[in-house]
């Protein structure tokens, strides 16, 4: 028998004693006990119930592109939206000389302007799921041509500088 009336219609035992939950939410993460009453035995037990969300696409923004001295750097950041705190992020590039992988939300690389052969991808994984972005062509990158991957601070600082050169 259930007791509490938010799960009376959601929560089974199976024959094992095992617990199964239906229709889980995200506000059922947390901590339970349950007791377990049969006519042979009594079953006391704790539960951590976890719910891990399926990731979106990752997004990508641009922190920082500098070209100078024949060299393109960049700092690019991967994000999930609502991804939560189980997500590792992996960048995988792609082309000749490419380095397999780099673990972390943050890419920081350099290019020559002669050899912008390099793509990237991000993909974003957690436990039930795994995610990639579109591909970043560092061509177009390093070229300034890739206006939507602007991030928020990055566009707030070159508002800020626009703004003040413009008063002078």
């Amino acid at each position: 028998m259930v007791t509490a009336p938010k799960w009376k219609d959601r929560l089974k035992v199976t024959k094992s004693y095992s617990l199964q939950v239906s229709n889980l939410t995200m506000e059922d993460t947390g901590s339970y006990s349950v007791q377990i009453v049969t006519k042979t035995s009594t079953v006391f037990s704790s539960y951590t119930l976890r719910i891990i969300r399926q990731l979106r696409r990752p997004q990508i923004a641009v922190d920082s592109v500098i070209s100078e001295n024949g060299t393109c750097h960049a700092t690019l950041r991967c994000s999930v939206e609502e991804g939560g705190e189980n997500v590792i992020y992996q960048w995988t590039s792609m082309g000749p000389g490419a380095i397999v992988s780099q673990e972390g939300s943050i890419l920081s690389d350099s290019w020559s302007l002669d050899d912008l052969d390099q793509n990237y991808a991000c993909t974003a994984m957690n436990p039930v799921s795994n995610s990639t972005s579109s591909l970043i062509f560092v061509k177009q990158l390093c070229a300034g041509n890739w206006p939507l991957l602007v991030s928020p601070r990055l566009l707030g600082n070159a508002l800020t500088s626009f703004r003040r050169s413009w008063r002078k």
